[in-house]
């Protein structure tokens, strides 16, 4: 009874080396019709028209069975709707277990129809009621004499070859990054194998379930050595799939098509790789090869690397207990750090504690305020100078964009931050910062993305053609999954962009250079994931749930990249900038000395002297500033505490002022004689 198999080879080129998949598409027997529907309600006069009408269209003599396990509290509803898009007789059953399911006669009253049609509901009473019954026979037979079997939500779920049960719970999206072998990841290729090769997947963006799907293609990739595809719908979205597996996408949300190319696992977490097509309503695929056969129009910026001569971290979370790993990490970074932090300061007084409990010493805390960006406030731009790691953490984005466009100070840091070998971190929201454009409004309410509310800003583009969305798929934030999904997919259409970079709190991603490029690396409680723009081809969405459309668009070709712990992917290479040499600012009113004052502490550096040096004794960091006798600055330089040496030109007598590091105070001005 199968007519044809085709086996289809793909290339692709993980961490330099190009491995070789195969991929299986074929027709069973001579296949009927699939309905997949997302989720969400059917709407009279709105988005369900379309595609339960082509239902019906392709349903040979229009006699529609409508299958659940619960009636519902308004059971005719549905099929009236049927009949009023031209079905000719439909009928409820309801199956509240699996003796009902299988109850004689039932075959024969199901196979009178030509269309299955399966409500929402839990796919794992669908599973456990249904398995080895007339229901399940039904389905096949339905289907294998050119009929149409449907479903919405839990009803599509049971419509790929391969079934999420969801036996325990259902998977949630930090779940599957966390620990792939999560034991709510139930799948079983048992059932009814309705759509061949795939496993299906419903409420996609409006849940967050994108990492999710990719996750249960990896598992079964690990599990079972198998290569195996996705596809699933946001609600109010469907897929109608003709006897020749031409797919056609309607409603409001997307269509997501996945297809693996590799995945291992990675600890108890995974890294893989993931192509993707995302259709929008009117769109259509050959799910027998994956080609777009009506695709997105507009015309893609193609990818563009990350070039970056500096290093980042980017953290998932604020709260410092949850990020112990990248505090020691930057602890052992060698020379000066500088915190910039909002008013508050609170949280950057928390973080400065905790690298000075892995030993960082060396620590400064600047609040990102106009009155930090005089021009009297060189001591602060010498300190930008000096830093080695430059922190953000708590600032408000519009206050610490304004300080660094509006006065010297502020433009000191903009252009700090981009000096070959820098290590610049951000901590939590601030992640967001790092990107080409942020987000400003995904955390507002939990609806903004589908009534087409969010709203972007031009970051400091650290990562020139990237997005960053920290605290994704947090738990407990599943309210917050859709905007901060579409935060990223969306932006990498309508702002041009390559990469959106999806972070977890107790996580983070590395950015830094590493035999010559530019490497990417997760580390942390949960898998990092990176989506790339890969597509020629893209379009905003235009169908509207309310007043606007959602907040997506569809892609001809994107990539799914999850990253385990350690994991890593280039992302360009470094291009040097070949950063000029500071020259540290004086202070304009110290230029002429005018006396000479007694040290304000007897403990500060006691300069002991040889005829060639002064041994300097340095209890704490700071800035040592050195006069002639005439008050001309001869020596200007940042120690850390401890012993040092200094050597001066010629004899004479000489003026060294200290400025301590913590307090920014004059700490000590007295006068040394070289013989």
């Amino acid at each position: 009874m199968i007519i044809s198999c085709l086996l289809l080879k793909h290339i692709h080129e993980i961490n330099g080396k190009s491995i070789h998949f195969g991929f299986f598409y074929g027709h069973l027997w001579a296949q009927g019709s699939l309905l997949l529907v997302g989720g969400g309600a059917e709407i009279a006069g709105g988005w369900s028209d379309e595609p339960y009408a082509w239902a019906v269209q392709h349903t040979p003599n229009k006699k529609i069975a409508i299958i659940s396990t619960d009636a519902g509290s308004d059971p005719d509803w549905l099929p009236d709707y049927f009949i009023s898009l031209g079905a000719l007789e439909v009928k409820n059953y309801v199956f509240a277990d699996r003796a009902s399911a299988g109850a004689d006669g039932l075959l024969d009253q199901l196979t009178a129809y030509d269309m299955l049609f399966f409500k929402g509901g839990d796919q794992w009473l669908y599973y456990q009621y249904f398995k080895g019954t007339a229901v399940e026979e039904a389905m096949m037979q339905v289907f294998a004499k050119g009929g149409l079997v449907g479903g919405t939500s839990a009803g599509m779920a049971i419509l790929g070859e391969y079934v999420y049960t969801a036996q325990k719970a259902s998977l949630l999206t930090w779940e599957g990054l966390e620990n792939i072998q999560s034991e709510n990841l139930t799948l079983t290729n048992d059932f009814a194998p309705m759509l061949k090769g795939f496993i299906t997947d419903t409420h996609f963006l409006e849940r967050g379930r994108l990492p999710r799907l990719a996750t249960m293609l990896a598992y079964y990739h690990i599990e079972n050595g198998l290569q195996v595809n996705g596809v699933a719908c946001d609600d109010q979205t469907a897929l109608a799939i003709d006897k020749t597996n031409l797919a056609k996408a309607f409603g409001t949300g997307g269509t997501y098509i996945y297809r693996l190319a590799a995945a291992e696992k990675v600890m108890n977490q995974w890294s893989g790789t993931i192509s993707a097509r995302h259709l929008a309503y009117g769109m259509s695929i050959d799910l027998n090869t994956l080609a777009l056969v009506d695709g997105p129009s507009v015309s893609s910026p193609g990818y563009q690397a990350e070039n970056g001569n500096y290093e980042l971290y980017l953290s998932g979370n604020n709260a410092i207990e949850n990020d112990a790993a990248i505090v020691k990490q930057l602890s052992t970074l060698q020379g000066p750090v500088l915190i910039v932090t909002g008013q508050a300061r609170l949280t950057a007084a928390k973080l400065m504690s905790a690298l000075s409990d892995n030993g960082k010493s060396d620590v400064s805390i600047m609040s990102a305020v106009q009155e930090n960006n005089s021009e009297d406030s060189w001591q602060w731009r010498n300190k930008i100078r000096l830093a080695k790691q430059l922190v953000f953490i708590e600032n408000d984005f519009e206050t610490l964009l304004d300080f660094m466009k509006n006065g010297p100070t502020g433009q000191l840091l903009y252009a700090h931050l981009r000096r070959d070998q820098i290590t610049n971190a951000f901590f939590g929201e601030d992640s967001k910062l790092a990107g080409s454009r942020y987000v400003i409004n995904n955390l507002e309410a939990p609806a903004l993305a589908y009534q087409g509310g969010l709203t972007y800003a031009p970051g400091l583009g650290l990562l020139q053609n990237s997005i960053i969305i920290p605290g994704a798929f947090d738990p407990g934030a599943d309210d917050y999954y859709e905007n901060n999904t579409l935060s990223g997919l969306f932006a990498l259409g309508d702002g041009g962009l390559s990469n959106a970079i999806y972070i977890n709190k107790e996580s983070w991603g590395h950015f830094h250079a590493q035999d010559g490029e530019n490497q990417l690396s997760a580390m942390g409680k949960y898998a990092l994931v990176l989506i790339e723009n890969r597509s020629h081809h893209f379009q905003l969405f235009d169908q509207k749930t309310g007043a606007n459309p959602r907040n997506n668009a569809s892609y001809d070709s994107l990539v799914v990249q999850v990253l385990g712990h350690g994991s890593s992917i280039s992302l360009g290479v470094p291009v040097p900038t070949n950063s000029p040499e500071y020259e540290l600012e004086s202070d304009p009113n110290d230029s002429v000395i005018t006396g000479i004052g007694e040290p304000l502490n007897s403990t500060f550096i006691s300069p002991t002297v040889t005829d060639s040096h002064f041994n300097l004794d340095i209890p704490k960091s700071g800035l040592l500033r050195v006069y002639n006798a005439i008050g001309t600055p001869v020596h200007t330089q940042h120690y850390q505490s401890g012993k040092h040496v200094l050597d001066l030109e010629r004899p004479g007598m000489y003026l060294v002022a200290f400025m301590d590091d913590e307090a920014s105070k004059l700490l000590n001005f007295q006068k040394i004689i070289k013989k």
